[in-house]
Order: structure tokens, then C-alpha cells, then sequence
């Protein structure tokens, strides 16, 4: 279980003030330099508002919210792996499998980066 910040007094709380007390905001600006601007899984640039703060070891699964285990993800590589994290925590690699093949035709993200 993630250790509770001072003053955290809620899940929601902890996850937004991290496990040292840090904000999210400040986590993602930490991240934004030492990644270059660049989404840590598909590795194309953005700019911050277009990337998510991630948990590595998800969050309901105990992973801390600290510099260790947060990383920045754009939107659509935030999507797929919150729902790999879903599937591989249920079991249902099938389902998986299918979910990842019509997201990427749909979505245009069957590319050389997404490795669809």
C-alpha cells in the first residue's frame, strides 16, 4: 500500500500529492525535461497538456506516486496501457489481443512506434 503524504486523507488525495508530498503538476514538469517533451512509450513529442502522468506499477496495485515509478504517456499510449493493466489484472489476454487490433485500425495507430 502507498504510503500516506501528510495531510493526504484520501486515495485521491495521496495519488495527487505523491508519495513525498510533491504535486502531480510538479511531477510532471520533472518528467517533461528529463523526457524532452517526448511520450516515454511511442517516444513522439508533444506538448505537456497533450501527456498524461502514469503510473509504471499501477496505482491500485500499490505503485507509489514518486519519480521512480511515474513517467509521461500521450493520450492514446496512456489509453492502451491503462487497458493492458485492466486485462492482464483480469486474465483476459483474448480480449486483449482484440481490443489492441481494432484500436489501433480504428484509431490509425498501427505505426512502426505502436508495434501493431
Amino acid at each position: 500500500m502507498p504510503q500516506r503524504p501528510a495531510g493526504a486523507k484520501n486515495s485521491k488525495q495521496r495519488r495527487l500529492a505523491g508519495a513525498n508530498g510533491r504535486p502531480i503538476s510538479e511531477l510532471r514538469g520533472i518528467h517533461f525535461v528529463l523526457q524532452a517533451g517526448r511520450c516515454g512509450n511511442c517516444k513522439r513529442e508533444f506538448t505537456l497538456p497533450n501527456l498524461d502522468l502514469d503510473h509504471k506499477q499501477p496505482f491500485i496495485s500499490g505503485g507509489p506516486t514518486d519519480r521512480a515509478n511515474t513517467w509521461l504517456l500521450c493520450k492514446p499510449c496512456h489509453r492502451i496501457k491503462n487497458r493492458m493493466d485492466y486485462f492482464a489484472s483480469s486474465g483476459d489476454t483474448s480480449s486483449l489481443r482484440d481490443w489492441l487490433l481494432e484500436w489501433a485500425v480504428a484509431g490509425g495507430h498501427a505505426t512502426k512506434e505502436t508495434g501493431l
